[in-house]
């Protein structure tokens, strides 16, 4: 079966192998995108034929490939068509503490763990999608089994993140100090000179200490190209050596044995991919009659260095009169930004915790112009007018 191109958004592809037909949608921030079924695959598309996007120990789509280990089951190779070398790897690592010896590998790093994989398949692999598990154990320096692991890996066409879904089950105990005693997820790269940079508080940082608290994202930065870590919510990260980090997935305690991970090539705002990485786009039958508009925002920030963090419904007397919004300025910079709305509004100013006015902003019309600060947070309360 082939995949159809579809010239006009939000579809830009489709898949009709198999049972029922998929498709690659592309929606706007804080935004819809309406899909009318017509009933064939093919009308208004012109058909073109895509390669399947999961092979043998390869994933692979219009910007980079993975390449699956055989030996261990994690990935061997992360890159982009045009790199001449690899930009990352990633295997399960066990860490613990020992006062005797331990082998070492690059870097001096102690070596505590060998993943093995005892099963690599290919799941799902269509012109949209393809998914590869990998299933194993990982074993001490004497082959007893430390855990058995489950890694599944998934592209997406479009994507420039390899989502990676693992599961473990321990077969020995972890000890209490959870910096030295973990099950967790290791990427390495090349460059001994990369910087690691990270996200906490929605505010950018340069790693300077080993240990690493980051519940979004993390770069790898080489002075060229990043590569980033979409944490999924986990939040604690552990250099070891110059050029590994470690992800803890397993400590002392934790009874969660799923964990999500994404790992990216140069995202333009890795800030905006982390959280959409947490917030799952959400499909849902519509039944009214909609506008012809086949995509529509409910708000816009014209500034890519300021991110919303929260929106609220304003309301007074049960009626909707406005909105709330959080917005934070991620890289240092001062300046004006204008915040669009899908209504008219009356007013707006900055607010602080107790909603008292720290300053109006300019209205005009859907627009409102908001001053910021380097590094700063706004709470800001918009009120429609009146229609």
């Amino acid at each position: 079966a082939g995949t159809q191109v579809v010239p006009e958004p939000p579809v830009y592809a489709t898949d009709d192998a198999g049972s029922q037909a998929t498709a690659a949608v592309d929606t706007p921030s804080c935004g819809v995108s309406i899909i009318r079924h017509k009933g064939s695959p093919t009308k208004g598309g012109t058909a073109k034929n895509l390669p399947p996007l999961a092979e043998d120990k390869l994933l692979r789509n219009e910007f980079l490939e993975a390449r699956i280990d055989p030996q261990t089951g994690g990935i061997l190779s992360f890159r982009e068509y045009s790199a001449r070398y690899n930009r990352l790897s990633q295997q399960l690592v066990f860490r613990q503490p020992s006062s005797g010896y331990r082998p070492v590998g690059p870097g001096g790093v102690p070596i505590d763990s060998k993943m093995q994989a005892d099963k690599i398949e290919v799941l799902s692999s269509d012109t949209l999608t393809g998914i590869i598990r990998s299933q194993g154990k990982l074993l001490n320096d004497d082959g007893a089994t430390l855990a058995e692991f489950s890694q599944t890996m998934r592209l997406r066409r479009g994507s420039r993140t390899v989502e990676i879904e693992i599961e473990i089950e321990p077969q020995v105990a972890l000890h209490r100090d959870a910096w030295e005693s973990y099950f967790g997820s290791r990427l390495a790269w090349p460059s001994e000179a990369a910087d690691i940079t990270y996200e906490l508080n929605d505010i950018r940082h340069t790693a300077k200490t080993r240990q690493i608290e980051a519940h979004r994202y993390l770069e790898i930065d080489d002075g060229q190209q990043r590569c980033a870590l979409l944490t999924g919510g986990l939040r604690y990260h552990r250099r070891a050596g110059t050029r590994m980090l470690d992800t803890l997935l397993l400590v002392h305690g934790e009874t969660c044995r799923k964990f999500r991970l994404g790992i990216s090539l140069d995202l333009k705002q890795a800030s905006r991919e982390a959280t959409a990485f947490l917030s799952p786009e959400i499909a849902a039958p519509i039944s009214f009659p909609v506008s012809q508009a086949r995509s529509a925002w409910l708000f816009h920030i014209d500034a890519r260095h300021v991110l919303a963090c929260d929106w609220q419904p304003l309301h007074e007397d049960g009626k909707l009169v406005g909105v709330r919004a959080k917005v934070v300025e991620q890289e240092g910079r001062s300046g004006t930004i204008k915040l669009r709305g899908f209504r008219s509004f009356e007013s707006a100013r900055k607010i602080d915790g107790r909603g008292q006015t720290i300053e109006p902003c300019s209205v005009e019309r859907d627009t409102i112009a908001i001053r910021v600060c380097p590094f700063e947070f706004v709470e800001l309360e918009a009120r429609f007018a009146a229609r």
